[in-house]
């Protein structure tokens, strides 16, 4: 598990752009929401090889999209026992790893 502290800006842009991935008004689920981007957000920087980049890499769009499109897996299927991981945030993963930032 990584120490990385990611802003509080940060993070709401996350939450927005997954309660817009899911179509969710308002304030619905909004813990939840929270929850599932911090535990994203988690995910993805565990998969980086080098912590040195954790910033750049935070700061790039791919790293929204794969926290958002991860997130918006977690809360589809909620409540599920194995969530296989898709083809596009493998993809994405692999991607962010082999940038070089």
């Amino acid at each position: 598990m990584t120490n990385y502290k990611l802003d509080d800006a940060k993070k709401e842009e996350l939450v927005e752009m997954l309660r817009d991935s899911l179509r969710l008004p308002g304030d619905i689920d909004a813990k939840l929401l929270n929850m599932y981007v911090l535990s994203s957000v988690q995910y993805v920087l565990n998969s980086i090889n080098d912590e040195q980049i954790f910033d750049a890499v935070v700061a790039s769009d791919l790293f929204n999209f794969v926290v958002v499109d991860y997130a918006t897996l977690l809360y589809s299927n909620r409540g599920g026992v194995n969530v296989p991981i898709t083809d596009n945030i493998k993809s994405a993963l692999l991607q962010l790893n082999s940038y070089g930032y």
